[in-house]
């Protein structure tokens, strides 16, 4: 809130609920306006920017303290957005660069706080953030350039003077995204977008590192399969919980048919085990509002999309061919929730939306009923 920043805990176990009781009064973690926070993988902590003052670390075991009066990552007050590497090794942090200063894209120790290396950032875009995106154990680090990806060292073993170990020429390209999340991948993948140009098409491209083939210098590095679209202006990437597949939400902001005050969206799924990109059927026309993956990787690939006009329609799909297994039917519904374990679902409206929530059960296709209507305030 804008009073400062609280900690809650819920139980693990249904049979814990009664030991929840109302607090007396509420307890800050730190207190004061707050303007972006990012928690640790592992929840071990949290850190908090402060306007005009930087970024704290805020450590949340039981019983632990934290220094609410100095800033853990030091001259962090200009800091606009800030990101976290997916073993909670490292922050990344961007601000505006002042004429003549550099980096202003930096990298730190969440252990220490020192910093580990900057770069040169000068325009931010948050539909490409972040710039420097891990593999999932930190073991590469890939950096974002001009008509370029450099691929570091995860670790940065040399700080401020490591060198990249390799570089990715893709002219055009605006944005990537790398499976950080992914856990028990075989092969690196990773995708890149290029909005179109005068000449070409946007283009929506994925890519196996390092290519199979050498690759030689000044030539652009080879995609698995790319799929290109006029009309497409930004891309979101939606990972396979093993990594070794993409869904790809090619939007445009504006409709030119008119339908949707929300522009158009095409979603595509691409693997390395196809040979070309396949076009997810959807079984309602209009934008897609919500995609996920189940995430259990023990199961058979399962995905869930929201879309079309309201009342959306949300449906399964099979992860290998996109085709749809299961639609939930029509209603007022813009998120997906997987549980954990992938068995449960819950389909909700949040946002412009009255809050409305259902729980289904994956295995059964079948509704969960509740005790009561659901309904988030």
């Amino acid at each position: 809130s804008k009073e400062g920043i609280e900690l809650f805990s819920v139980p693990s176990e249904r049979a814990d609920e009664g030991s929840i009781t109302k607090r007396e009064k509420r307890e800050f973690l730190i207190q004061g306006a707050t303007s972006f926070q990012a928690i640790l993988p592992d929840g071990s902590a949290a850190f908090v920017h402060r306007p005009e003052k930087g970024i704290f670390k805020l450590n949340l075991g039981h019983g632990a303290t934290s220094d609410t009066a100095n800033p853990f990552l030091q001259d962090t007050a200009r800091v606009q957005i800030m990101a976290v590497s997916p073993q909670g090794s490292y922050v990344l942090t961007w601000e505006r660069a002042k004429e003549g200063e550099t980096p202003n894209m930096k990298v730190w120790n969440t252990a220490t706080g020192a910093l580990v290396i900057g770069f040169r950032q000068k325009a931010l875009s948050r539909d490409a953030w972040p710039y420097v995106q891990w593999t999932n154990d930190e073991k590469f680090a890939f950096v974002m350039g001009t008509n370029e990806v450099r691929v570091y060292p995860g670790m940065f073993p040399q700080g401020a003077e490591t060198r990249f170990v390799d570089k990715m020429r893709i002219p055009g390209i605006s944005s990537m995204s790398v499976p950080s999340d992914s856990k028990g991948a075989l092969r690196i993948l990773f995708t890149s977008f290029c909005p179109k140009d005068k000449t070409k098409p946007a283009r929506a491209s994925l890519y196996e590192y390092p290519a199979k083939a050498p690759v030689p210098p000044n030539a652009n590095y080879p995609p698995i399969m790319t799929k290109s679209l006029f009309q497409a202006e930004e891309m979101k990437v939606y990972w396979s919980p093993k990594g070794d597949s993409a869904l790809i939400a090619l939007q445009t902001t504006v409709d030119t048919s008119g339908e949707s005050y929300y522009g158009s969206t095409s979603l595509f799924l691409m693997s390395p085990l196809e040979k070309d990109t396949i076009a997810v059927p959807l079984p309602q026309e209009g934008p897609v509002l919500d995609v996920a993956w189940m995430p259990n990787p023990t199961k058979p690939p399962t995905f869930a999309v929201v879309a079309g006009k309201m009342p959306s329609m949300t449906s399964l799909h099979n992860g290998n061919d996109g085709k749809a297994t299961f639609l939930f039917g029509n209603a007022h519904r813009n998120t997906i929730a997987w549980a954990p374990h992938g068995r449960f679902v819950c389909l909700a409206g949040f946002g412009n939306l009255a809050g409305g929530m259902t729980f289904w059960d994956r295995n059964k296709c079948k509704q969960i009923p509740p005790a009561s209507p659901v309904t988030a305030s």
